[in-house]
């Protein structure tokens, strides 16, 4: 997720900043790299030069990758790592939502989306999409063509345990890596170059991985078993 920070290059300019945070099979979790994408912006061949990057690092697979509305992800993913799903993250998808709707029908209409993303299982979602179409077709079209359009990539996860899905339904953790970010570096109000912003990031992010190994998530290691089985 980008995470600006101002950069005194000349002239002096935002840079957006992305994070690449892994989860493995154990539940042990790993900021992978953070990336400075420049003036090509959110792109696929952005994404794909990252995607590869992780591989060159030692990546070896990608089972889902969670992301918000970037444009060209899944496709890279893919490209470089061969059957990768990719889950949109349900709090972008509301975020998104809001911004299609009139403020007096929201909470109805949020009643409506939560029921699809908190399904037990994508056929039930499914039922729960249908029930949203028929009710707010006329008068929301574009928001119902949003989520039918997303469908699969907002219920990817549901084929993974109960229990790791809190994990992969959003893009919180990564959230929160970036609200750290912009905490660390507030005091900081221009960077002198983009080493120096590079510097700054890496070792913030060299601290946030060594407080992340200390703990593991729950439920990965069933789905490591499930998997062998």
């Amino acid at each position: 997720m980008p995470a600006s920070s101002p950069c005194a290059a000349a002239p002096c300019k935002k840079e957006p900043v992305y994070i690449a945070l892994g989860t493995d099979h154990e539940g042990r979790r790993e900021i992978l790299g953070f990336f400075l994408v420049g003036a090509e912006g959110e792109s696929a061949h952005a994404w794909r030069e990252i995607f590869s990057g992780l591989k060159e690092r030692g990546v070896e697979r990608i089972d889902i990758v969670v992301t918000g509305d970037l444009a060209g992800i899944e496709e890279a993913a893919r490209a470089v790592f061969p059957g990768a799903g990719r889950k949109l993250c349900c709090v972008h998808a509301m975020r998104n939502s809001q911004r299609k709707v009139r403020r007096k029908d929201w909470e109805e209409v949020s009643q409506d989306l939560k029921a699809i993303y908190r399904a037990r299982s994508q056929g039930e979602a499914g039922l729960s999409l249908f029930s949203l179409a028929e009710r707010w077709k006329r008068r929301y079209p574009s928001l119902v063509r949003y989520w039918r359009e997303n469908f699969p990539h907002l219920v990817a996860f549901m084929k993974y345990p109960e229990e790791v899905r809190p994990y992969i339904c959003t893009t919180n953790q990564l959230e929160r890596e970036g609200k750290e970010v912009k905490r660390r570096t507030k005091t900081i109000e221009v960077f002198s170059s983009e080493e120096s912003l590079i510097s700054v990031l890496y070792l913030i992010l060299k601290n946030e991985n060594e407080r992340l190994g200390q703990r593991r998530l729950r439920g990965f290691a069933k789905l490591m078993l499930e998997e062998e089985g």
